[in-house]
């Protein structure tokens, strides 16, 4: 139940309280919840308005009303009282998590924006889908092969027996379950020899699997080592740049990762795939990498960033902060501070061995950084010593 209340003084002098809208059910008194408060404070004829939000509110009447503390008792405003019903309807959670709902109906049709619904408690006959195929469908036992129900994606009783996981999609998931099978596919369109063309990569269930269709993937866990793909976990910053290391040699669920293939991998579906795992709900999900400066954060839908917000730029050298700009799902970001442009991406604790000489060239020096990450100011390069300079690490002898 959710509203709001607009609160007018229609007497002749200043009133002032703190109000609190309430939530009572009107068949069990015990069933009762109440809003955020208020501080108001209205000189004659003035308004204002008290918005609300009740959670799991149980089918049936419901009465609220506005309400004060009179002495060490709370109190009821006179002509508060307003009666609403509530009715066991369908839930319907867009790819952001917002949730929308909707009367029962016997043929349900799923809005574009949707990527997941509760049918459970529904009498309905029909489904009509939308063009999302990651949508879940939460249904009782008896509406499992209701006509339009995909044969994925269908959770009865906390289980799916299959879940098809389409890149380019949003998913959302309101409730953990459990999945006997579950997949989910991508291609990569550039080649890499491990050091540029990264993508990042956010994937909402534990992979047991990684395949191109022939045979089983293994990524570079190591310098030396000879696998088929480079997979790079976030592990720290240093001023305005990015660590990125190899990946230990299990792929954690809800973590991002950079993620690059050789030409031999170009244009092929890769598939990430388990049996029997749990899928975890969104909302109790760790989908981050925080090290206090910078936070990797993946996410399973489109996402707009903030102001503080980085994305992947095209060659994967760097993070470019744009601001309002959107993520797509299975991606990931990075979310910075203090406004800084660019963050660059190094690999492999380069923050020591890539050490460079300064280019006499280049005369132009907008950032200066001691190597524990302070801001100096652009005269202190002169002096002997090293530096990370416009986003590269310098000597100065």
């Amino acid at each position: 139940i959710s509203g709001s209340v607009k609160i007018t003084n229609n007497g002749t002098g200043v009133f002032s309280d703190k109000l609190t809208i309430a939530r009572v059910n009107s068949s069990v008194n015990a069933d009762q919840a109440f809003g955020t408060s208020k501080d108001v404070s209205l000189q004659p004829g003035e308004s204002t308005t008290i918005n609300f939000s009740f959670d799991d509110c149980v089918p049936g009447q419901h009465v609220l009303v506005v309400t004060y503390m009179n002495g060490q008792k709370l109190a009821i405003k006179s002509g508060s009282f307003k009666y609403t019903t509530v009715k066991k309807g369908i839930v319907m959670y867009n790819g952001d998590g917002s949730r929308q709902g909707y009367a029962p109906a016997a043929t349900i049709k799923i809005p574009e924006t949707v990527a997941a619904v509760d049918l459970r408690g529904s009498n309905f006959t029909a489904v009509e889908g939308n063009n999302n195929p990651n949508v879940l469908y939460y249904v009782d036992s008896d509406k499992a092969s209701t006509t339009g129900l995909p044969a994925q994606n269908v959770v009865v009783d906390g289980k799916a027996a299959k879940v098809v996981l389409t890149d380019g999609n949003d998913f959302y998931c309101p409730s953990a379950f459990t999945a006997d099978q579950i997949t989910y596919t991508r291609k990569f369109d550039k080649a890499s020899d491990g050091k540029t063309n990264y993508e990042a990569i956010y994937v909402p269930f534990n992979p047991t699997a990684i395949t191109d269709g022939t045979k089983n993937l293994k990524w570079q866990v190591k310098d030396g080592e000879a696998n088929d793909f480079y997979l790079m976990q976030f592990a720290g910053s240093n001023a305005d740049n990015l660590n990125f290391v190899y990946a230990n040699e299990t792929f954690n669920c809800n973590v991002p990762y950079l993620m690059a293939v050789p030409q031999t991998l170009v244009g092929k579906n890769i598939t990430f795939s388990a049996n029997n795992v749990q899928v975890l709900d969104n909302v109790s999900r760790f989908s981050a990498v925080n090290n206090n400066n910078f936070i990797f954060a993946g996410t399973s839908g489109k996402t707009t960033l903030g102001e503080n917000g980085y994305v992947l730029s095209a060659d994967a050298k760097s993070f470019e902060l744009k601001p309002a700009a959107t993520v797509d799902a299975f991606r990931a970001y990075i979310i910075g501070h203090d406004g800084l442009n660019k963050l660059n991406i190094l690999f492999n604790n380069d923050f020591v061995t890539g050490i460079n000489g300064i280019n006499n060239n280049e005369t132009e020096i907008k950032t200066v950084y001691d190597l524990q990450g302070r801001r100096l100011p652009a005269e202190a390069a002169t002096k002997k010593g090293v530096y990370i300079i416009n986003g590269k690490k310098v000597v100065v002898k």
